[in-house]
């Protein structure tokens, strides 16, 4: 309804110059009506815009664009991968020409992505041009530059794997593994040619890229055929968009039994947990998640069921059980593997009742290949089948690991054993270099630093008896001319320290200081002199031997003196 009154009307409509002002009067109760004639004008030259991706600024290829009056679709076209210049000096990438004048409203079509904003109206003049309609799209996910293992959620069966990222199709590197010739495929070639739901590719990437393009998501019940192939080791990826929790997937076999994951590992089904690629090495995983790539080696053709309601997470966090856990009645020990920033700590020597000295199925683990694209540090232990991520070994045999190390050459390595505390007290491991013969006892040392060459470096891992243990027996003492004569035996070379105590625990005296000492008898004199130079009082005293072995071992006696006037 309009109030009483005079007003003064002009009307406009796409492609008509708006009209000359008329004036109309509106009574009370009345009804007024205006006649009001259009002129068509001629349109606008163009409409054009540039729709880019959110961080690195590119532009999007392949994406719809309508052109609307109301809620008229009047045109559509599509954005181009080149950028072209306006008049103007603006930039498109897409452009209608003839655009009728007026107030009109630009959507691009969001399938498959966010596009910000949502539309947007222009108002086109005759005979000009109207540019700088831009859009962004956001990205879904981004990926930052250098060497990565990666796997997309959705499955993109005609979109190139280049495009979906803005990358030049020339210089994309991108490669998949390829169970069946144990070598991996380089783009464009298949596998590698597209991104498939359920695997995983590595990437190396020029500059930062963002995915902006969703494709096809998997129904809520998936599966995924892997092939045992040449050695087992299929590059996985998650297939829904939350995490999965690898050991709560269901494992079907070729002659159709499914087996809990649990159960296909003890089978010999499934041989490893995830591996991610992370800091320049291998991680171990308990969870598949979305983006993420990740080896693992199946011991026959399997097909992986998940089901979105009962096997994917809130979060990574939330997994039932770790990658990787102790033997029944057994142990395990990590070792973490360091070098110019990066870390492998995929690595675990163990023992168990159960074990046998080949591959205990659902103990042992295998180990993905080294990734070989470029600086990495990477640790596997050797077993009959192949590198191994975890070996456990029998507990009443004396136990012996071969661990071999790579690391870039030149660079320092450092192998940790961060965490013994699962290791029974009366195991005793003793780490050797072969290469130099260097020991280190694992109880008394944390860590051994080499320098890499070209090649792998072959450490061992012993665990020693009582018989290879550096032991001194009790001092004993007695009186000779100008003091008091300490003997004791030692078991194996040690550098030895030898300090005598008051009763209250204060050195009165040092008589050995780290002095190498060759296994047998070994005999020294105490004169009875004080640190000070003054004789120590009468009384007895006691002796205190600490010996150090070569590969770290450190043991102590004690025994007491009995010093007279």
């Amino acid at each position: 309804e309009v109030q009483p009154g005079t007003y003064s009307i002009e009307a406009t409509a796409p492609g008509m110059e708006r009209s000359a002002p008329v004036g109309v009067t509106v009574d009370a109760a009345e009804t007024a009506q205006v006649t009001i004639v259009l002129q068509s004008e001629p349109p606008g030259i163009a409409l054009a815009g540039l729709i880019t991706r959110g961080i690195t600024g590119e532009p999007v290829a392949g994406m719809s664009v309508e052109l609307l009056v109301g809620s008229q679709v009047l045109a559509s076209t599509t954005t181009s991968d080149t950028v072209s210049t306006a008049t103007d000096g603006s930039r498109y990438n897409y452009r209608f020409e003839n655009v009728p004048t007026g107030q009109v409203t630009v959507r691009p079509d969001p399938t498959g992505f966010t596009v910000s904003p949502a539309e947007r109206i222009a108002t086109v003049v005759s005979g000009q041009e109207t540019t700088g309609i831009n859009f962004t799209v956001s990205s879904i996910r981004t990926f930052p530059s250098g060497l990565q293992l990666i796997s997309l959620p959705y499955d993109y069966p005609s979109a190139d794997p280049a495009d979906l990222l803005g990358a030049n199709p020339a210089t994309f590197q991108m490669a998949t593994w390829d169970p069946e010739t144990g070598r991996y495929s380089l783009y464009p070639s298949a596998p590698a040619d597209r991104f498939r739901l359920g695997y995983g590719y590595w990437l190396r990437l020029d500059q930062v890229r963002e995915l902006s393009r969703e494709g096809i998501e998997a129904e809520d019940i998936h599966e995924v055929a892997y092939d045992s192939g040449a050695s087992g080791w299929n590059l996985l990826g998650c297939f829904f968009t939350e995490p999965i929790d690898f050991y709560s997937l269901q494992v079907r076999d070729q002659a159709g039994v499914v087996r809990s994951m649990q159960a296909a590992m003890a089978a010999g089904l499934v041989r490893s947990p995830l591996f991610a690629y992370v800091l320049g090495g291998y991680a171990t995983s308990a969870v598949a998640e979305p983006y993420v790539g990740y080896w693992f080696n199946a011991g026959a053709d399997i097909t992986l069921i998940g089901d979105r309601r009962t096997d994917t997470l809130a979060s990574a966090e939330d997994a039932a059980r770790p990658a990787v856990v102790a033997p029944e009645g057994g142990w395990l020990m990590p070792l973490v593997v360091t070098s110019a920033g990066m870390c492998d700590t995929s690595t675990w020597v163990g023992c168990a009742p159960a074990a046998t000295g080949g591959f205990d199925a659902g103990m042992d683990m295998l180990k993905p290949p080294p990734p070989g694209m470029g600086a990495s540090v990477y640790a596997a232990l050797t077993g009959e089948l192949g590198s191994q991520a975890v070996d456990v070994r029998p507990a009443t045999a004396e136990a012996l690991w071969t661990l071999s190390v790579e690391g870039p050459a030149g660079e320092t390595v450092s192998v940790r054993w961060p965490d013994l505390s699962s290791v029974p007290a009366d195991v005793r491991p003793m780490l050797v270099d072969t290469a130099t013969g260097r020991q280190v006892y694992m109880r008394t040392s944390s860590s051994y630093d080499f320098t890499a060459r070209e090649g792998a470096r072959e450490l061992e891992i012993r665990l020693l008896d009582s018989t290879n243990l550096l032991a001194v027996s009790v001092p004993s003492a007695r009186p000779v001319g100008g003091g008091t004569e300490i003997s004791y035996t030692l078991s194996a070379d040690a550098q030895v320290e030898v300090q005598i105590l008051n009763i209250a625990g204060r050195v009165v005296d040092t008589v050995a200081d780290g002095t190498l000492q060759t296994a047998g008898v070994q005999r020294l004199v105490w004169d009875g002199m004080t640190t000070r130079g003054t004789r120590a009082p009468s009384g007895t005293y006691l002796v205190v031997v600490r010996a150090r072995g070569e590969g770290g071992q450190q043991t102590q006696a004690i025994g007491t003196v009995a010093l007279g006037r």
